[in-house]
């Protein structure tokens, strides 16, 4: 499904500038001085056998050690195929995946505008702020900054159909063309919503015994409205271990990306008011994914609702920080009210932690 042929004209033309302003920052938030190169052998690579020299082979791969002829009849020796080279395979410490939550809570509050509503100029920060581009935001830094690097990047996308893989990336990254991959995606789940299940643990399980360094980016959500029930606290703390394990396992990197009406703190000013608004009539009240109501838009949520779902998940943040924050590579909690001000900081921190300590990659390679 095209964004071309749901999204109206002036909607369309508004969510692309805003993925070109979002790749325009995204380019900018790790400088260059804080990239380190890969320490790679021969162009990233290591050497995995040899084979006879081609005409397809690179001259500077020869082995010379290996050499059975004199200097003067080596042009003779690589047409007699008598001249072995190396063979090369990428190695695994080389790879960097960036995980990315496509589920249907990371569209919040942009339901109306998968949806096909027009939308008013008033409404167009809340797109800049919204979940969905600040994901974009720091997938598209991490992406840039791992080739860059010299890594091979493979994105991995969860949701409504299924864990994809999708190709290496080695050279460059289309950022505007993955953006407009995760809006295409988004819009085909609010368009046909169905039953989803919650991935994190299937993710977990799939990558924690995989060699790579790894950046995980999701808002961690799904519990949060169920924090009251015994079976899905036991459920979710275990999915906790499987994080931890992976984190003790391999380089990884978390970021929580909430909007700030999922995460706020309660305070007085939600009784005294009596209710909470909800931007664009979008709705973080009800588990989006696993509801009949997950398209209707609600404008006002009563104030009593709102701060017993705030206490949940604030019991859920308390279980979500203890277990991953001090095992993990990075643990960062990024909203739609702070972004301006750590976003910077909190990606070079978390990339630092990635590709920069030497202690911590001698312990994570094997």
């Amino acid at each position: 499904m095209s964004i071309a042929t749901v999204i109206p004209e002036r909607t369309r033309r508004i969510c692309a500038e805003v993925n070109r302003s979002i790749v325009r920052r995204a380019s900018t938030l790790l400088s260059k001085s804080r990239l380190q190169m890969v320490l790679q052998a021969e162009e990233g690579m290591e050497v995995d056998g040899f084979s006879a020299f081609t005409l397809n082979s690179s001259v500077k791969h020869i082995d010379l050690s290996r050499l059975t002829v004199p200097w003067r009849m080596l042009t003779l020796a690589m047409m007699n195929q008598q001249v072995v080279v190396k063979k090369f395979i990428v190695v695994p410490e080389h790879k960097f995946y960036v995980i990315l939550d496509l589920s249907r809570s990371m569209r919040y509050p942009l339901m109306r505008v998968y949806g096909g509503d027009h939308i008013n100029d008033k409404e167009i920060p809340q797109i800049h702020s919204a979940k969905l581009s600040l994901l974009k935001c720091v997938a598209g830094a991490i992406v840039k900054a791992a080739i860059d690097s010299g890594y091979t990047v493979r994105v991995v996308t969860f949701g409504a159909k299924g864990i994809v893989t999708h190709p290496a990336m080695r050279h460059r990254a289309n950022l505007l063309e993955l953006f407009n991959d995760i809006d295409d995606y988004m819009i085909d789940a609010t368009q046909k919503p169905q039953y989803e299940e919650s991935l994190y643990e299937d993710v977990a399980r799939k990558f924690m015994d995989t060699k790579g360094r790894f950046a995980f980016i999701g808002d961690f959500m799904d519990p949060a409205y169920q924090w009251d029930e015994e079976d899905a606290q036991r459920r979710w703390l275990r999915t906790l271990g499987f994080y931890r394990q992976w984190a003790l396992n391999r380089p990884l990197g978390i970021f929580r990306i909430n909007h700030y009406a999922e995460v706020r703190a309660v305070g007085n000013d939600i009784r005294l008011r009596g209710r909470m608004i909800h931007p664009m009539g979008d709705r973080c009240d009800v588990d989006v994914e696993r509801t009949n109501h997950a398209n209707e838009t609600i404008a006002y949520e009563h104030f009593t609702r709102c701060i017993h779902r705030l206490r949940l998940q604030e019991m859920w943040e308390r279980e979500l920080l203890r277990a991953l924050r001090s095992c993990c590579a990075g643990f960062t909690s990024v909203n739609s009210r702070n972004h301006q001000k750590i976003l910077r900081a909190e990606i070079e921190n978390v990339w630092a932690n990635l590709t920069g300590v030497r202690a911590m990659t001698a312990k994570f390679e094997k």
